[in-house]
């Protein structure tokens, strides 16, 4: 499989790949925590948390942006928030959901509902 950084515009390396530089989910987590201000897209949400963890894996596998989830609640009960990328521009976190909704597509082998762009801090909250 062949990796694009859209930040490179250039074919990522092996050793740049998804694969390849995987970071543990604390540490992808704590760089959503430095970048509170930033934008990111969500690509799913739900109260399933086996599912959520499964479609963060299978994304990961395909894109070269942090993948990650976050526990909010929602109704009293666990809601899980699954998020891609962050991003300091707006813009750059529109044009990013799109690529990211046909990655998503392609990993998940379903039908990807509209992402949407947020700040970091309105999902961790």
């Amino acid at each position: 499989m062949v990796f694009i950084s859209p930040e490179k515009g250039r074919e990522l390396s092996p050793a740049e790949s998804p694969a390849e530089r995987a970071r543990t989910p604390l540490e992808v987590r704590a760089v959503f925590y430095e970048r509170l201000d930033h934008y990111t897209v969500q690509l799913m949400s739900g109260r399933d948390l086996k599912s959520i963890e499964r479609r963060v894996r299978q994304l990961r596998s395909v894109v070269d942006v942090d993948v990650t989830y976050f526990e909010t609640s929602r109704k009293d009960r666990p809601w899980y928030v699954l998020v891609a990328g962050t991003y300091t521009v707006h813009s750059d976190a529109e044009s990013a959901a799109a690529t990211l909704m046909v990655q998503a597509h392609s990993a998940w082998s379903k039908k990807v509902s509209k992402p949407w762009v947020r700040r970091v801090r309105g999902v961790i909250k």
